[in-house]
């Protein structure tokens, strides 16, 4: 049973007229009856403004002005699909010279900072979360829990500025592997997931294979490690559509190497139709659509723990 013949289920089965008021007064009826309807809600609502968005992108002008709710009428447009990818390009300057950088080279700026963000990002929480969460017994563990608790609960503003000082002081500034170190911090939101999934693995793993005599680090990269690929898989996912339609971090810390989520960006400023700008930002999106589709198991939460033998 699918998700809308469970909630027709539900609706049907919630209010019936015989023992009605029994029925709301029974606990769990009421909120999956909410919950249901509020989610096909969201569902309808956004795959309706999708569907408009789509259909536009293939639109004239003239359809898009006087038919806005309409399919195309004068003309199905699949070239503003082929004119939004050819105009995807940023000018920068570079040596007191402007250049224009086409898509390849925003192909390839946007592929590192997807791809290296999220590993170097990820690897040092996953570091950062074992540590703490598994040797409390140490006063440092517990000092770096609290920073971490403090960074990301506590506003800390004005901090942009600060942080262009120290990447250009440090050399970091316009470079992709920059970025990659800068995002090696160990702290954000994902270490509180990567906190709790370390503190639901069964200490038995460790205990086991340290009278088998491997070390600390063995078991980390070994045991750990490994049994949390779930959890990196999803938290990479996520994290690469982040970075891939993130436009402010390439303009204010890339200023040469632009992404193609800035190229997208700029199209609001290029003097172009609707429907044409529709088009170019479904291409920036289609990617992103693909990753979800092939993995949404994944980024819907599911994983499995296998046990100990033995």
């Amino acid at each position: 049973m699918n998700a809308v013949q469970k909630l027709g289920h539900d609706v049907r089965t919630f209010f019936k007229p015989k023992n009605l008021k029994r029925r709301l007064k029974a606990k769990g009826k009421i909120f999956p009856v909410v919950t249901y309807t509020l989610l096909v809600l969201w569902v309808v609502v956004f795959l309706g403004m999708l569907i408009w968005a789509f259909f536009t992108s293939l639109k004239t002008d003239y359809d898009f002005i006087y038919y806005p709710l309409d399919l195309p009428r004068q003309e199905w447009l699949w070239r503003n699909y082929m004119d939004a990818f050819s105009a995807l390009t940023v000018e920068v300057t570079r040596d007191g010279q402007l250049i224009e950088v086409g898509l390849g080279e925003l192909l390839l700026n946007s592929l590192l900072l997807c791809v290296g963000v999220p590993l170097f990002a990820l690897f040092d929480v996953a570091c950062c979360a074992y540590v703490t969460s598994r040797y409390k017994r140490f006063k440092i563990t517990r000092i770096i829990f609290a920073i971490v608790i403090f960074v990301n609960y506590v506003p800390v503003t004005a901090s942009l500025a600060s942080g262009l000082r120290i990447m250009k002081t440090l050399g970091l500034y316009d470079q992709i592997w920059g970025q990659w170190i800068a995002a090696s911090g160990g702290f954000g939101a994902f270490f509180l997931i990567y906190y709790a999934n370390f503190k639901s693995i069964p200490w038995s793993y460790a205990e086991a294979a340290f009278v088998d005599g491997a070390s600390h680090f063995t078991v980390f990269w070994r045991i750990m490690l490994p049994m949390t690929r779930g959890t990196f898989g999803a938290l990479f996912i996520t994290s690469f559509i982040t970075q891939w339609t993130d436009y402010m971090t390439p303009m204010i810390y890339l200023p040469t190497h632009p992404t193609i989520a800035q190229a997208a960006w700029g199209l609001q400023f290029s003097n172009t139709s609707v429907p044409y700008m529709l088009a170019g930002l479904f291409i920036l999106a289609l990617p992103v659509l693909i990753l979800f589709c092939c993995f949404h198991k994944k980024l819907m939460g599911s994983m499995t723990m296998g046990g100990l033998k033995g």
